[in-house]
């Protein structure tokens, strides 16, 4: 990120914002891991995780639609790391399959927390942010909202992976998104052949009036959708999602998604013993962001020092 555009946006606060929670937040299964945050002299940077296989979004465009069997596995993991961010009091607000992540085994990694904000559970917020699609009703139009409004796009997304499309396209503002969003029932497609539950469980996540919607991992659980699912395997990352993935592909579609899912070896950084002459500190110093950082990789410790911007490793 260049520190002259978020000095330009005024976003310095944002930023560190962002840094906080995920450096607060990474431990969990499924989100992706903060070793670092750190600054050269143009630069804010944050060295996260390696994940080898893309994102949900390219999977999803490749496989047309995901069979409830895999929509069934990926909303748990997605929900078992939004419920864990709402009970630490923070709201996402920008789930999207962009910024979900897939690991060498394909199990997910939520990222890009630039938009979240602190908020305890029953408290209420105002802005609107989001990417239009998968923004909540309520956002749209401009009312104060809850962690409600997480799920209201985690709903959009699980429409978007069984249906194999959104259920509105998307508005050239949130005006126009906010009277499509009022004209739009959010029913699953009478062609998709859906369980009675798959559709169930879509209407009470894109439920409009918030105070009714589903919004909460104890209520997602219980639902019959999700009733033979062992959410304890899910959080170990137990089950073999590539299995699932294969299921009922043809052959180019298993082909493509074989092509996505070739195993890379871990890349955590990559750089060159180049000389940068920093002239002391004379670039826009940020707060929170240091100008060295250590962090740990595995079972190994590494120092990024910007006098040969390299990161090697040390003992300790």
């Amino acid at each position: 990120m260049q520190k002259s555009t978020i000095s330009e946006l005024g976003a310095k606060k944002r930023v560190k914002d962002e840094a906080s929670i995920q450096s607060s937040f990474s431990k969990h299964p499924f989100i992706v891991k903060a070793f670092s945050f750190f600054q050269d002299m143009d630069n804010l940077n944050i060295l996260m995780e390696y994940k080898p296989n893309g994102d949900l979004f390219a999977l999803w465009k490749q496989s047309d639609r995901f069979s409830e069997n895999l929509t069934r596995v990926y909303i748990a993991e997605i929900a078992l790391g939004l419920d864990f961010l709402h009970k630490n009091g923070i709201i996402y607000r920008d789930l999207k399959m962009e910024n979900i992540l897939l690991d060498e085994l394909g199990h997910i990694s939520i990222t890009d927390f630039g938009l979240s904000k602190c908020l305890s559970i029953g408290e209420r917020t105002r802005t609107i942010c989001g990417t239009l699609q998968y923004i909540a009703p309520e956002v749209l139009a401009m009312q104060t909202y809850t962690h409600s409004a997480d799920w209201w796009s985690l709903g959009i997304l699980m429409y978007s992976l069984l249906a194999g499309h959104f259920p509105v396209k998307p508005g050239k503002d949130h005006f126009e998104m906010a009277k499509m969003c009022s004209q739009s029932t959010y029913e699953l497609p009478f062609y998709g052949n859906y369980s009675n539950e798959a559709k169930h469980i879509v209407k009470n996540l894109l439920e409009k009036d918030s105070r009714r919607r589903l919004h909460d991992i104890y209520s997602l659980q219980n639902q019959p959708f999700f009733q033979r699912l062992n959410f304890d395997v899910v959080f170990a990352k137990k089950i073999p999602i590539f299995d699932i993935i294969l299921e009922n592909c043809n052959q180019y579609t298993t082909k493509r998604i074989n092509e996505i899912f070739s195993v890379l070896p871990p890349m955590y950084f990559q750089s060159e013993n180049t000389e940068i002459k920093l002239n002391g500190i004379n670039g826009d110093y940020i707060n929170g962001f240091d100008y060295d950082a250590t962090f740990m990789v595995g079972n190994r410790t590494y120092v990024w020092c910007n006098s040969i911007a390299q990161a090697k490793p040390i003992l300790v």
